[in-house]
């Protein structure tokens, strides 16, 4: 059973358009939406917010149509294509934005998590370290700097990444998901049956991971039954890390993670 990688884009909440998150170079006159794009752009949030996610593409949309030099009107809709997983249209719509607005790092986040979603790692990779040089605060970015490597084949670097994220949020879902999966990768045993459970035990009121649950309990029991049958024989279950083995193969961005 091959469980999820978790797409940190999925949960990244960038409140764009409150609590005063303004985006690079929209404070001069070009890049500054008149009032009724930023009305049109508070309905795409307001949707997004309540789940009504074809509307609020929809509103994006028509947003970006007519204003369609706004960096802050391109970004919403690109950041929606990632979110419904149109990685093409997300990429052409935020390519131009490198250029326009280069110093704001939600620009290279969500650039980055759509050459992710393309499998173009190495752009991916470099995208989002673009966004960890701008902002290295941002758990997100983090969490998606992993999973690039988890993609590319190195669990020992995702670790690097996941260690940070940990620093910030030792708690957060997705760190304890990505961190287990890792640790699983890189044998090490033991510690993903903890992170394992550490994810079960903070994840039971969290309704957009329900479906996750019962594949991780699953894996939960066969690493567990590994681990019995290791302590029995005498031979070892895994706990030193073991060579990279290559990671998930396909990303599931339906989940809701």
């Amino acid at each position: 059973m091959k469980v999820p990688v978790c797409l940190a884009i999925l949960f990244l909440n960038l409140g764009l358009m409150s609590g005063g998150t303004a985006l690079a170079g929209s404070e001069s006159g070009s890049n500054t939406p008149p009032l009724s794009a930023e009305l049109q752009l508070a309905s795409v949030l307001q949707a997004e917010h309540e789940g009504r996610m074809l509307l609020a593409l929809a509103r994006a949309r028509s947003t970006f149509e007519q204003y369609d030099q706004h960096v802050l009107a391109r970004l919403t809709y690109g950041r929606l294509m990632v979110k419904s997983g149109d990685a093409t249209g997300a990429v052409a719509l935020l390519q131009p934005l490198a250029q326009q607005a280069p110093q704001d790092w939600h620009v290279w986040f969500w650039l980055g998590s759509a050459w992710l979603l393309q499998g173009k790692l190495v752009q991916a990779a470099e995208a989002l370290d673009r966004a960890l040089a701008l902002n290295g605060e941002e758990l997100a970015v983090w969490v998606q700097r992993a999973v690039v490597e988890q993609e590319r084949g190195y669990p020992q670097h995702a670790e690097h990444y996941l260690q940070v994220a940990a620093q910030l949020a030792p708690e957060n879902l997705e760190v304890l998901l990505n961190a287990a999966h890792v640790a699983e990768q890189l044998g090490k045993t033991g510690e993903a049956i903890a992170l394992y459970r550490r994810f079960l035990s903070r994840s039971i009121s969290h309704r957009s991971h329900a479906s996750l649950r019962p594949r991780i309990l699953e894996r939960l029991h066969a690493l567990s039954q590994s681990q019995a049958v290791a302590a029995v024989t005498g031979v070892s279950s895994g706990d030193e890390a073991s060579a990279p083995q290559p990671a998930v193969d396909d990303i599931d961005s339906d989940d809701d993670f």
